[in-house]
């Protein structure tokens, strides 16, 4: 799409029109939440890691609406061959299983105001101005949805195996190497690591991050070839503990309703501003843990706050099958 350069002088403006028709009439609301949706992924290293992963199951589903989706999914326990038996007995027949895993649909807005409206549409790529920002901001927004639903699951009991040392615990190899297997058999389908900067600081002093070839100028800093997600906001949860995460590529599931996310825009005369308003309803949902939201605050789309309440969430699959670990730890002895 070729940029607007000046929508005021531009053809198809007849004169009086007002600026907040000619703001709409760059800010389509098809485009804009395509072009936000995209600059939201490229402005988030969660989401170009690969640990979100679009699912066919939960498009299909979040386009009927309603607060929560379920998604049935089958799993096969597995079993072994056995030898055929004489005629006139049966073998045993094994199963198939399924659970519902659970998930919400986040409903949020982000509204801007535009005080001088004139001079905003006089400069260049105005409609690339405003997906910039709203780029910037849904990625803020879905990587907090993300923490905030760790947060949630990594409080429930059935969850205690995928935690890995603790408050006394000091950043090392060793310990890195455990939390990194706390999966099992499953390790090998972790792909990410995220980490505050001070833990990837610590790792660099204690040489354990990957070398990276001079051609390779633009390639993210590894972890045992593990890709590192660098974020502040993986703050300390206590004195000096820092939370960091393994996540098995595809560990959350995501969908958009195209219907619901849009973007609307008027004038409040009251503080003399044109306002845009982004809506977005999406789905960002771990995988293998409902959402149930017995003890919800907000009665419709649940908050940070309400993400963050184990009490929400119920284990539904095997705990191995989460793809996620969790490693508490200091950074000094």
């Amino acid at each position: 799409m070729g940029k607007i350069l000046n929508p005021i002088l531009q053809p198809g403006f007849e004169p009086g029109t007002s600026e907040l028709d000619q703001l709409k009439a760059i800010v389509v609301p098809e485009i804009f939440t395509k072009y936000t949706v995209q600059k939201s992924v490229a402005n988030s290293s969660f989401l170009r890691s690969g640990i979100v992963q679009n699912m066919a199951e939960l498009n299909a589903a979040i386009q009927n609406g309603g607060q929560r989706v379920n998604v049935p999914t089958w799993y096969n326990k597995a079993h072994k061959a056995v030898s055929v038996k004489a005629d006139d007995e049966g073998n045993p027949i094994n199963s198939f299983s399924s659970y519902a895993d659970i998930a919400c649909v986040h409903v949020r807005d982000l509204p801007y105001g535009i005080r001088d409206l004139n001079t905003f549409l006089a400069g260049s790529d105005p409609l690339g101005r405003i997906t910039d920002v709203y780029g910037q901001d849904w990625a803020v927004t879905e990587e907090q949805i993300i923490l905030s639903s760790l947060k949630g699951i990594f409080g429930l009991a059935d969850m205690k195996d995928s935690i890995v040392g603790g408050a006394t615990s000091v950043l090392d190899s060793k310990l890195m190497n455990k939390a990194m297997f706390a999966l099992g058999d499953k390790f090998t389908e972790i792909g990410a690591i995220a980490m505050h900067s001070q833990v990837l600081a610590k790792l660099r002093e204690l040489n354990l991050i990957d070398t990276v070839m001079p051609s390779a100028v633009n390639a993210p800093l590894t972890y045992s070839g593990k890709e590192i997600i660098v974020d502040d906001t993986l703050v300390p949860e206590s004195a000096g503990v820092y939370p960091i995460y393994f996540f098995g590529k595809g560990a959350f599931g995501f969908a958009e309703n195209t219907g619901m996310s849009t973007v609307e825009m008027d004038r409040d005369i009251l503080t003399h501003q044109t306002v845009v308003n982004s809506t977005r309803a999406f789905i960002l949902h771990p995988l293998g843990v409902a959402y149930t939201a017995p003890a919800s605050t907000t009665g419709e789309t649940p908050s940070d706050a309400d993400l963050e309440n184990s009490a929400n969430w119920t284990l539904v699959d095997d705990r191995k099958n989460v793809a996620i670990t969790k490693l508490i730890c200091k950074l000094d002895a």
